[in-house]
């Protein structure tokens, strides 16, 4: 079988690495031929990612010309299935396609009650996307957004986990360090003045804990004014995004998610599967809602509520048992999200369509 993947680019991002560790397994584990298409040229002086291994292909930005070239490429490979990995890209894929006779599938890899392109992108995207044979969802609640119609063709695949095998193999059992800490681009959407100020009204009754955010974004400087503001210099610290992140936040006590919205959130993710006792907002479009049960695994608190998460924070940092049950109950995530068996329903559901 012929597929095709087709993303908006090969910069950091999470619609990138699910496709690339899909495109990486299948290459393992398949006989089918596989080809990446990069709806955009490539980025001067931006981390990308390696596609050396597969056979890919850049398209230029402008919009009509980008169709006629990807229409161009499809003629001549001639796949069996195009999957395109992310609502927005449909407004070139779509097109591309009439008349083609090629099966084509849509993936949403965010919220898309939160959609972040234009308007103009969103609504013909949107009204595009219902030309598609089939679906694949992060979680129930993007696609219900959609509608009825969409659901009979779909499926809901979460995203797996990344390279456990580079992961320690149980939880940390001793002390931990006094330590919260959260991961993430900073930007809006992850809210992390949230967790600023929620960790000021936590820091009153256990002034011993640290607060660590981790990653780089347009919202860094913002966020350290507000540090300076609340008088937490020293102890809230940005160090940026680091190499080997399990590394560094695998005794720390606590991990807090903070996000307005989210797809499934591979931070979270990564964070339970190393055992952290971890707190999240129940954010759209309910990607933590899906991997924590409140109270078993983690903590869900309502979405951009102070009170709520200061009231989390301090509950698991003076309980310490608890904090050790949802440490343990969290580490289960590696078998629910295991990569082969995530991969393996990709596979079982793209072949669906070729029936």
């Amino acid at each position: 079988m012929k597929i095709t993947f087709s993303i908006s680019h090969i910069g950091l991002g999470g619609a990138q690495r699910v496709t690339l560790n899909v495109i990486d397994w299948f290459q393992k584990n398949t006989k089918d031929e596989l080809f990446l298409f990069i709806e955009s040229e490539p980025r001067i002086n931006q981390f990308q990612y390696d596609v050396s291994n597969i056979e890919h292909f850049f398209f230029p930005n402008k919009p009509l010309e980008k169709v006629k070239c990807i229409r161009k490429k499809l003629i001549e490979i001639r796949p069996d299935v195009v999957i395109t990995m992310g609502t927005p890209n449909a407004i070139y894929d779509v097109p591309a396609l009439l008349g083609l006779g090629i099966k084509h599938i849509i993936s949403e890899r965010n919220d898309p009650k939160h959609f972040a392109g234009k308007r103009i992108t969103k609504m013909l995207s949107h009204f595009l996307f219902k030309n598609a044979d089939g679906y694949i969802f992060q979680t129930t609640e993007a696609r219900d957004y959609y509608g009825q119609k969409v659901k009979p063709k779909s499926t809901i695949i979460p995203n797996p986990l990344y390279d456990v095998e580079k992961l320690p193999i149980k939880p940390f059992s001793g002390d931990r360090t006094k330590e919260i800490v959260t991961a993430g681009r900073l930007n809006p959407q992850k809210n992390h003045r949230l967790l600023i100020d929620a960790f000021y009204e936590s820091h009153k009754v256990y002034p011993e804990y640290r607060l660590v955010i981790f990653g780089d974004g347009e919202e860094k400087q913002s966020d350290l004014d507000l540090i300076k503001k609340l008088g937490l210099a020293d102890v809230v610290s940005m160090p940026g995004s680091v190499d080997r992140l399990y590394d560094r936040i695998y005794k720390s006590s606590l991990f807090v998610l903070s996000s307005d919205f989210e797809g499934m959130p591979n931070a979270l993710i990564e964070a339970m599967a190393l055992g952290l006792p971890c707190i999240s907002t129940d954010c759209p479009c309910g990607g933590p809602r899906d991997i924590i049960k409140n109270g078993h695994n983690g903590v869900l608190v309502p979405v951009g509520d102070k009170s709520k998460m200061v009231e989390a924070i301090k509950g698991l940092l003076g309980n310490e048992e608890l904090s050790m049950i949802l440490s343990k109950n969290a580490f289960a995530i590696r078998d629910v999200l295991d990569n082969n068996k995530i991969c393996k329903r990709w596979y079982h559901y793209i072949h669906s369509l070729k029936q």
